[in-house]
């Protein structure tokens, strides 16, 4: 079963593609779109060379010693064909007489699986072309539902990485979890729960009944996006509005049996019912005289533009226009290229690079609770390149076990000939062990990798 990513960005390059597009997928795994592409199983640690090697080829010297001194000096320290692997060469110089004749470029840049630098690198690739005259676009692949809006208000300095360090330590004593399950994605469970049980009090606050939700000291009920609307910023930095679609409550369908509502009079306490995450944390905060929906939402729009200058531009939430409102953040005191090189290749040494990825079904939190999707989400295996396979002795459908640093993943072996050598990918599923790999780069010997049975 391939994998994956973003299929609503696969059906407009499908668009694009059938429009006479040429798309070509830099990626160490075993890709699938819905359409005809060329796949270079690259290397994490060469996607950024390959890349720049295609550009490289693409762009006329002449017309980069016309340019500034950084764009030049930028030029001149990208690969060039005959640096990159024998293997796929033809390829990159393939796509660099593609690019020659491109006047719209569009550099699409994943976040989550490429190494820190390869966004940067991404976005000086981009500015290297419309120097030279081409309408060059990037656009960034983010994970999780409004990723550029928590991207532009988060810290840099805390992670769920320093929160668990600073709990182990004792300087973090009670935790609230705003819709948000930690345990679903963080890649060293074991940890991660220690943590938890060091906690006095853990609240959380959320729509669903996640693991996390039941270890709670204090749970409080959170009402959906759909019966409360809010404001998403998408992948281009344009907020746009949402507005409630649902009232949460018993369809009369129930609570009457098809016909009048029952005439019953209840005796719970007046304005009980769920309140949006946002509006229950601020009353948790402010002892103040609570303010209504609508003062609240006002209130943390000012709070956005003094944090953010991108939102000083946002209107209030009912004057956001339907096709929504671009952000524009101040312009970075960085200079144009100078984003951080590759540092010099993979560091392999006859081992494999663990990585985990998304699926279309079966890693994502909200889907696993719907039972109708439990079908399509069925448990998937490791990935290997099937030159590695053969080299371990090791079959399509073979039972394996992986020895990661926290404990072994078993699961089903499934060899793919279009993926990276040196690379084992794990997805994220609900049914696969893989919170066992700890966090940063993780790394596999030949020998931590057996046949079962």
């Amino acid at each position: 079963d391939p994998i994956n990513e973003a299929p609503m960005l696969a059906l407009d390059m499908r668009q694009a593609q059938r429009k006479g597009a040429t798309v070509a997928v830099f990626d160490p795994r075993s890709i699938f779109l819905p359409f005809e592409f060329r796949h270079l199983a690259a290397n994490i640690d060469t996607i950024d060379a390959d890349l720049g090697a295609v550009i490289h080829a693409a762009i006329d010297s002449a017309t980069i010693r016309k340019l500034d001194e950084s764009a030049h000096e930028f030029y001149g320290s990208l690969a060039t064909v005959e640096e990159i692997s024998a293997a796929r060469q033809a390829e990159i110089a393939a796509l660099a007489e593609k690019l020659k004749d491109s006047k719209r470029p569009l550099i699409i840049c994943g976040t989550e699986t490429v190494r820190w630098q390869t966004p940067g690198r991404a976005a000086d690739f981009a500015l290297l072309m419309q120097a030279v005259g081409k309408s060059a676009g990037l656009f960034y692949l983010m994970p999780g539902a409004n990723g550029f809006a928590a991207g532009l208000l988060a810290d840099a300095k805390v992670s769920l990485e320093t929160l668990i360090t600073a709990i182990e330590q004792g300087s973090i004593k009670g935790l609230i979890l705003v819709e948000s399950n930690p345990l679903w994605q963080f890649p060293d469970r074991q940890r991660l729960e220690q943590a938890l049980e060091q906690l006095e009090l853990l609240a959380v606050m959320d729509y669903v009944n996640s693991e996390v939700a039941q270890k709670a000291d204090i749970f409080l009920p959170t009402a959906t996006l759909y019966e409360t609307g809010g404001v998403y910023v998408n992948q281009e930095g344009r907020a746009q509005a949402v507005g409630p679609a649902y009232r949460g409550g018993i369809p009369i369908v129930q609570s009457g049996d098809g016909d009048h509502p029952p005439r019953i009079y209840g005796t719970g306490i007046p304005g009980a019912e769920s309140q949006a995450a946002w509006q229950a944390l601020v009353n948790l905060i402010d002892t103040e005289q609570p303010l209504t929906a609508e003062d609240l939402r006002a209130n943390i729009l000012q709070w956005l533009a003094k944090t953010e200058p991108g939102f000083e531009q946002l209107p209030g939430i009912a004057k956001i226009p339907p096709e929504g409102t671009r952000i524009l953040q101040a312009p970075h005191p960085a200079e144009h290229f100078a984003s951080v090189p590759p540092d010099g290749g993979p560091y392999t040494d006859g081992q494999f690079e663990v990585m985990a990825v998304e699926r279309t079904f079966g890693t994502e939190e909200l889907s696993v609770y719907s039972a109708c999707l439990d079908e399509l989400a069925s448990t998937p295996g490791i990935f290997m390149n099937s030159v590695d396979a053969e080299r371990l002795n090791l079959t399509d459908g073979d039972r394996v076990s992986i020895e990661l640093n926290s404990g072994a993943v078993e699961a089903i072996l499934q060899v793919a000939a279009d993926m990276a050598a040196g690379t084992l990918v794990i997805p994220r599923h609900k049914d696969l062990d893989w919170q066992k790999m700890g966090t940063g780069q993780t790394w596999v010997r030949k020998d931590q990798i057996r046949k079962l049975g």
